[in-house]
């Protein structure tokens, strides 16, 4: 898509790539100096989106945190609570 594009506003990663992997974070920006992408990203620091990528950057580079593993607890969570009452015919809750 972006090669149909005349510029990139910023990129966004998210996910487990965004969060947790700053070397393949670095290795895509590195490798995509036409797209105005550089490397020299800086470590994420919090848990809220930010920008990464040096200050000034022809195109931003921003990591939005998913919190996939929260939801994960959630859900699991969730899930066992329901079988806990289901269990005990509602009694538990």
């Amino acid at each position: 898509m972006a090669a149909s594009l005349d510029r990139l506003d910023a990129l966004v990663l998210t996910g487990e790539i965004g969060e947790d992997q700053p070397e393949v974070r670095e290795e895509v920006c590195a490798g995509l100096p036409v797209l105005g992408l550089t490397g020299g990203l800086r470590p994420v620091v919090t848990e809220r989106p930010e920008i990464v990528s040096e200050p000034g950057a022809r195109v931003p580079v921003v990591v939005v945190p998913t919190g996939e593993a929260q939801q994960v607890d959630r859900e699991t969570r969730a899930l066992l609570a329901g079988r806990t009452e289901a269990a005990d015919g509602g009694r538990s809750g």
